[in-house]
């Protein structure tokens, strides 16, 4: 029996239909309406003759270590399989740098018959993710043999992505589908679908722990019988910035769209699976809640941000009462009254650094002199007398950081920092994310890496990288970032490095 890893999953069985189903949700403000429609396609849709080119990106890079790999080749391999004979198979593998299985695109059977293609799990993992250089090459491939034939992109990773805006932008306003499998216990959900979004595609997300061959298999078999494609929608209604995806056999599409008014007809045109025009009417009920409303500023504050119309994003959002990037909200509670303290009283819970004064009785038995303190309004605040003294405690990691942060505030300036020191800062960070054997190891690692490199390389790679930890202490943060660090390593400290990585990676999720 598999270990639940989600708070909650429901599935449920829907009949098959013959036939293509439009419903659409109505909501209406008087002077805009707003629609969320749904296109659901028949299970039984034709093959489609022409076939199709299909290029995988399968990340290979260190995180994807172990029964997560293995999975991901099984899974390849029956993608594949699910395709037809017309279908054209290409496929790039990257993590640091990429490489590419084959020359030239490989028609379905040539590509089952190779005994490298039946023995992916041997290629192993290692390396960062380097997703973008791999993606502009496999656009360049793309362009060089595809041509006019119907094409996709498939991404199989666990999404640990880097520059997500670069990769966003890289492949925006080319017309290829762009359909992405995230393998993880924490996958990078987010842009995954903003990337299978912006691009019409689909996005699945599993666990190493599921079942990885039949969805992937099911998803190859739908691409070769599309249902509905080209799709427009007739009159003056707007999408939020991105066109309406095409539909495969048994696939559930949905889109929020608003107009001007209060018009009665909604229709969608589009192409069927015989590549002739059609038409389809949607059944329009009205909706009891303004959710169409708010799913289409959603998506539209998403589209402006991928945009680069960062203000026009966080205007829409601060009118809609939405959250996104840029933009929060602080909710109160007007009725409730809770009474505001008179006095302000500061205790530090810190040895006081040196520059900062204080004030504390002297007695005989405290030999320290009075000082002035730092009071609003003219107020003097003393220290506690002196007491028993107590049992030593631990410094927190965060009292620790909170000290750094004083004395390096307090400290000279100094343009040189040894590298010793960044190393020992960086060693920190590593002891308090990993357990204490595989801490030892990898600053081990960090040490002696820096013995071996030039120390101006050293000082430019670990300052970004101490910057980056000092910014957010949350511990997934914080594992992700020195794992994208280690991984991107030379050899020999990246492989010692990716053997411990990929030990975590099976014993723990992320």
């Amino acid at each position: 029996m598999a270990v639940p890893d989600r708070d909650f999953v429901l599935r449920w069985r829907r009949t098959s239909s013959p036939d293509l189903q439009p419903t659409a949700w109505i909501s209406s403000d008087g002077e805009e309406t707003y629609a969320l429609i749904q296109l659901r396609a028949p299970d039984n849709v034709p093959t489609d003759r022409e076939g199709s080119d299909l290029y995988f990106l399968v990340d290979r890079s260190g995180s994807m270590a172990g029964e997560k790999w293995a999975k991901t080749a099984d899974a390849l391999i029956a993608f594949v399989k699910a395709t037809t004979q017309q279908d054209r198979v290409w496929i790039t593998f990257f993590e640091s740098t990429y490489r590419d299985f084959a020359e030239n695109p490989l028609w379905r059977d040539a590509l089952l018959r190779d005994p490298n293609f039946r023995s992916l799990a041997k290629l192993g993992t290692g390396g960062g993710t380097e997703l973008l250089p791999a993606l502009r090459h496999v656009l360049g491939i793309h362009q060089r043999f595809s041509g006019p034939r119907r094409s996709h992109i498939i991404l199989i990773t666990d999404g640990q992505v880097a520059n997500e805006e670069a990769v966003l932008k890289e492949v925006s306003g080319n017309a290829v589908l762009v359909h992405c499998f995230g393998i993880d216990h924490a996958v990078n959900e987010a842009f995954l679908r903003q990337l299978s979004g912006q691009q019409r595609g689909t996005s699945v997300f599993l666990t190493p722990n599921d079942d990885l061959v039949r969805p992937i298999a099911i998803l190859g078999s739908r691409l070769s019988r599309p249902a509905f494609r080209h799709l427009a929608l007739e009159g003056d209604w707007e999408l939020a910035g991105t066109e309406l995806p095409d539909i495969y056999a048994g696939q559930v599409v949905f889109a929020p769209i608003r107009t001007n008014g209060n018009p009665s007809n909604l229709k969608v045109l589009g192409k069927d699976s015989a590549g002739r025009p059609r038409t389809v009417q949607l059944h329009a009920q009205a909706a009891k809640t303004d959710l169409p409303k708010l799913i289409r500023m959603k998506r539209r504050i998403e589209n402006l941000l991928q945009s680069g119309k960062t203000m026009e994003a966080i205007a829409l959002a601060e009118k809609a009462n939405l959250v996104c990037r840029g933009a929060a909200f602080i909710a109160w509670d007007d009725a409730e009254e809770v009474a505001i303290a008179q006095d302000e009283v500061y205790q530090p819970s810190l040895k006081v650094p040196s520059g900062v004064a204080c004030s504390m009785p002297f007695t005989e038995e405290s030999s320290l002199p009075s000082a002035p303190a730092f009071m609003p309004g003219g107020r003097v605040a003393f220290m506690p007398a002196a007491r028993e003294s107590l049992p030593e405690r631990r410094p927190s990691f965060f009292k620790n950081k909170l000290a750094e942060c004083w004395n390096a505030f307090l400290a000279p300036s100094s343009d040189v920092e040894p590298v010793s020191d960044m190393v020992e800062q960086l060693s920190r960070v590593i002891e308090s994310v990993f357990c204490p054997d595989d801490a030892k190891k990898l600053s081990g690692i960090v040490l002696d890496w820096a013995k071996h490199i030039d120390a101006k390389h050293v000082k430019d790679t670990l300052r970004p990288l101490l910057r980056k930890c000092d910014r957010d202490g949350d511990a997934r943060f914080l594992r992700r970032v020195l794992s994208n660090f280690f991984l991107a390593l030379p050899d020999p400290w990246r492989t010692r490095a990716s053997s411990i990585l990929s030990a975590l990676t099976v014993k723990t999720s992320w």
